[in-house]
């Protein structure tokens, strides 16, 4: 009988396949993945479905409450209106401004906590601007949160993974800000990405005429509460503040930070029980929790094990080390496409540390590379939580790969360009 790695590498492969068909909407081929994994025994069922009370669908809950909370008290027109003010009016440079922002936030924050506060905000641009459309900007602000987390030491998880697996072997440690020549070129780069590539890529397949937001049935409906009284809007900020302070503090876990915010919202009356239920998007919950549970099931069977052993198993120690580099950043790509990205860099490190041991190549620069190209795999929602993230706003699987499919190329050249510049 196949075993748990070989079935559930299987249903994962099935499962993409159908998301580039799109017969099947996302969110039940995800849950159909998961059922599956559970029926042939590859994972257990608490384990895959738990995934829907994880602390990333929590908090995707929670900002889409905060964000029609955003809307009733007008925060959010007037945070948009400002940031359309600093643009110029052009939807180009607001993406600009917005990405680059989001990714130096995300270096010194949580990358899904960020995300999740300017999601709160641009999923109310529909209906509101003209010529301005909240679908353009949501892919790259989860992109710009994922590579700006790759900036600092404590950017992001896979940093502090790499760090854990540096003391383990007796290497000295990354310093705070090591990672940041590298992930800060990149965030510069993905910026000019987004500007030059990724929009007029975005204006051909996002169209007006397909909101992200809320439809235009509950903007008439947050457009009329707007005479409510002005304390509520002032107590809606105050909370708001107080709860990213909490988050970036890590006063409290961020899952239980952000529901602290929302509970104290609907306490104060801030925000109706009923606004509640119509703020969430649940086919983005189903969406967001299917996948989580698909990659939890491969991770725990061992089947990510498997697809990266195949991979680095095509290794030897005959390479240049800049061959060498370039070998292992395209590898951590690739699999960082189809898995979490701190799977797929603790999958490749081991691998390259044992190589540089056996020929003797200095350890650090590709910890670096290996550390910031898992990072930079954007092109699928599989990729990491904040690109799953962005699933919930309508994208279809294709979606990613047609607007970021050059970006894995500008990644990989300026990492090995950056890491053999500054280390070799």
């Amino acid at each position: 009988m196949p075993s748990s790695a070989i079935i559930s590498s299987i249903i994962l492969l099935g499962c993409i396949i159908l998301f580039f068909i799109e017969r099947i909407p996302l969110e039940l081929t995800a849950l159909g993945g998961c059922v599956a994994l559970v029926m042939f025994g590859a994972a257990d069922s608490e384990a895959i479905f738990s995934q829907y009370a994880s602390g990333s669908v929590i908090l995707l809950i929670c900002f889409m409450i905060f964000g029609r909370a955003f809307a009733q008290t007008g925060i959010a027109d007037r945070c948009i209106n400002a940031l359309i003010r600093l643009s110029g009016g052009r939807e180009r440079i607001l993406l600009g401004i917005s990405v680059l922002a989001c990714g130096l936030i995300s270096a010194f924050m949580s990358n899904v906590a960020t995300l999740a506060i300017f999601y709160s905000v641009f999923s109310t641009l529909d209906g509101r601007r003209e010529g301005f459309h909240s679908r353009r900007f949501m892919i790259p602000l989860a992109m710009a949160s994922v590579v700006g987390g790759s900036c600092t030491l404590i950017g992001s998880a896979p940093q502090l993974s790499a760090q854990a697996f540096l003391e383990d072997i007796g290497q000295p440690p990354m310093g705070f800000m090591t990672y940041f020549p590298v992930g800060g070129m990149l965030l510069l780069v993905l910026t000019l990405y987004c500007m030059l590539i990724g929009y007029p890529i975005g204006k051909k397949i996002w169209k007006e005429s397909e909101p992200v937001g809320d439809n235009p049935e509950n903007n008439h409906k947050i457009k009329n509460e707007e005479g409510r009284p002005k304390w509520k809007n002032v107590l809606t900020l105050v909370l708001f503040t107080a709860t990213i302070v909490l988050m970036a503090f890590k006063v409290l876990p961020l899952p239980v930070t952000a529901l602290l915010g929302v509970l104290l919202m609907v306490g104060t009356g801030c925000i109706t029980p009923g606004n509640i239920m119509d703020a969430v998007k649940w086919r983005g919950v189903l969406k967001l929790g299917g996948i989580l549970g698909l990659m939890k099931g491969f991770e725990i069977s061992g089947g990510s094990q498997l697809l990266g052993s195949q991979m680095v198993g095509l290794l030897n120690t005959q390479f240049s080390p800049l061959i060498l580099l370039t070998i292992l950043v395209l590898i951590t790509l690739f699999l960082s496409e189809l898995m979490t990205n701190s799977v797929a860099m603790l999958i490749v490190l081991p691998i390259a540390s044992q190589i540089c041991q056996t020929v003797g190549f200095p350890l650090a620069p590709y910890v670096i590379a290996v550390v910031v190209a898992s990072q930079a795999a954007v092109t699928t929602p599989i990729a990491s939580t904040s690109m799953m993230m962005s699933a919930a706003y309508g994208y279809s699987f294709k979606d990613y790969g047609r607007h970021s499919f050059l970006w894995d190329l500008f990644a990989a050249g300026i990492i090995c360009l950056m890491v053999s510049l500054l280390y070799f």
